[in-house]
């Protein structure tokens, strides 16, 4: 009898990429370090913020989540235990026989007047599954008809992890979403400049992130002086000061997902925006100070900030020299970004981990691969990552949970979805971390479970 095939560490690839072996195409698009003929894996420690999550980041509104019982629910766990608001999240779990004979479809009319008859949310997000995406199911009717029928903003969503390489992937759609139940301002209106809001600030409005930047961060004292602060939905209490966002001055495009939410909010109503990336880099960081002050044509007192933060790097990086690290993935933050950050302070990077490079890596990796030549590369959803701890440098601590769970390493920087890091102080904030940094106490179960993760 034929023996079955055996996976092993010895089967796979060599021990990650080298980051010098790392290559482009012939356009300069960088390869994926995880290719589309291997098998994807998905370990506990690979995950995001959620669709449902996303979905209640309108305050004042509800979800409803369709889908068969075994789909998304890691999702409605984590939007349960780590959502603002538990109540505000419903689910509809379809049945087989109703899916194929379409009847679910008045279901999910049916528990979304439910919801707006028991609960009077301001608005309602009505999110489905890959199932009734790969049926054809129209749910914007559905969407038209209860909002006519019960007179509030109804919205539709989509989590479809299928579509993840698609033109319009789950995390993007669920944005766009969001920010559609914005409304315009009045007829004619403008979005007003700091200096016709009568000693108010005038809002920036920060997209693709799930919190405001961290309050250490100088980019608050730097745009108050000039009249601006930064505005993010979460930290909207009501839906009447969601709507609020409507009147932005710009709209700060802080994660590539939110492009297109914001290219929608400009087609629909009017509003700019500008790609503002959360650097903690300093030559990055002053890159998009300078290009804010081009936008809004008003001087910003950022170098000051720089000069007193960089004492402060220098100060940190003198303790924290000849360290070993592993930098993980982040929503909030490119780990080849970071990686230059910690080597420029005069730490040893072993390893970095990451599926895909993007265009904006290039000149980071570049500089890597001639400035950390030992850096290997891992990327997490590769079927390699079975063998993650076997494979793995060994390192003094990691950047992410993410990276501390595949080295096997119990100290590591929180870098999760809460305050991200961005500027000079930001930088600051990371170096403070690894010196004081988390320890997992009772196991990555349980770490990775608290963390909130969605896989």
């Amino acid at each position: 009898m034929m023996k079955a095939p055996s996976l092993n560490a010895q089967s796979l690839p060599p021990k990650g990429v080298p980051i010098t072996e790392i290559e482009v195409d012939s356009k300069g698009k960088p390869l994926l370090l995880n290719k589309g003929s291997d098998l994807c894996f998905y370990s506990p420690a690979t995950g995001g913020y959620g669709i449902p999550r996303v979905a209640c980041l309108v305050p004042g509104s509800h979800v409803l989540f369709v889908a068969p019982q075994g789909c998304g629910r890691h999702g409605l766990v984590a939007a349960y235990l780590h959502g603002r608001d538990r109540t505000r999240i419903h689910a509809l779990h379809v049945q087989d026989e109703a899916v194929s004979l379409g009847s679910h479809l008045d279901q999910v009319s049916n528990a979304a007047r439910f919801i707006v008859d028991r609960y009077a949310p301001s608005a309602l997000t009505i999110v489905y599954s890959c199932i009734d995406d790969l049926l054809g199911s129209d749910f914007d009717l559905i969407a038209s008809d209860v909002q006519d029928a019960c007179g509030l903003p109804v919205r539709v969503s989509a989590m479809n992890p299928i579509r993840n390489e698609g033109s319009l992937p789950p995390l993007p759609r669920a944005l766009r979403t969001v920010y559609s139940f914005l409304e315009p301002l009045e007829q004619g209106g403008v979005p007003p400049s700091s200096s016709e809001t009568g000693g108010k600030p005038a809002i920036l409005n920060l997209c693709g992130i799930f919190s405001n930047v961290h309050p250490s961060s100088e980019v608050h004292a730097v745009l108050a002086q000039a009249g601006y602060e930064l505005a993010n939905v979460a930290d909207c209490a009501t839906y009447e000061e969601f709507q609020t966002l409507s009147s932005s001055r710009l709209n700060l495009v802080a994660h590539d997902a939110a492009a297109i939410a914001c290219d929608s909010l400009h087609d629909r109503l009017g509003m700019e925006s500008l790609r503002f990336p959360l650097h903690v880099l300093p030559s990055l960081v002053a890159r998009s100070y300078e290009r804010l002050e081009k936008k809004l044509e008003v001087a910003l007192s950022w170098r000051q900030a720089r000069d007193q933060a960089m004492t402060e790097v220098e100060l940190l990086a003198s303790c924290l020299k000849g360290l070993r690290v592993s930098v993980g993935s982040s929503h909030l933050a490119s780990p080849f970004e970071l990686a230059r950050f910690l080597t420029e302070c005069g730490m040893r990077v072993e390893s970095v981990y990451a599926n895909a490079l993007s265009r904006t890596c290039m000149e980071q990796l570049s500089w890597l691969q001639q400035e950390a030549p030992q850096i290997v590369v891992l990327p997490p959803e590769s079927r390699r990552a079975l063998f993650m701890h076997e494979m793995a440098p060994e390192v003094d601590v990691a950047v992410g949970l993410d990276a501390a769970y595949y080295s096997n390493c119990l100290q590591y920087a929180d870098i999760g979805f809460e305050l991200p890091l961005f500027g000079f102080r930001g930088g600051v904030e990371l170096l403070r971390m690894l010196a004081r940094p988390c320890e997992v106490t009772d196991g990555f179960e349980a770490a990775l479970t608290s963390s909130s993760l969605v896989v």
